[in-house]
């Protein structure tokens, strides 16, 4: 996970789009920045943009984190969605045969396995 580029210039956008390919790995590649940081980096570093444009999430800084019903109601959005139980997630996340999709990581980390992805 990437955090603290509040303070980037073009400068150091285009130079992390230069080096980007050290960012290739089998794991998910966390970027958290704020709306300005995203828009440096849209306008900067097009090829890293095209890495994470589809999975670009806003979250509502006056409420980052899920309460515990909220988290029971998306894991069962979860549950509907891929018809699998957590036990199964957490299985297939510990033998390496779980896809890294987005809603697959969020399922692991609404589960507190977040050491799994």
């Amino acid at each position: 996970m990437l955090a603290g580029l509040e303070e980037w210039q073009s400068a150091e956008w285009a130079a992390l789009d230069l080096n980007r390919s050290r960012f290739e790995r089998g794991g998910p590649l966390i970027f958290w920045l704020s709306e300005r940081a995203v828009t440096q980096m849209f306008q900067h570093a097009p090829n890293v943009r095209s890495y994470l444009a589809s999975s670009v999430f806003r979250l509502d800084a006056d409420k980052a984190e899920l309460d515990e019903a909220e988290r029971l109601k998306r894991l069962g959005e979860l549950y509907e969605r891929f018809d699998l139980t957590d036990d199964e997630v957490v299985r297939r996340a510990e033998e390496g045969m779980l896809s890294v999709s987005p809603s697959f990581v969020e399922w692991l980390i609404l589960l507190g396995r977040g050491d799994l992805v």
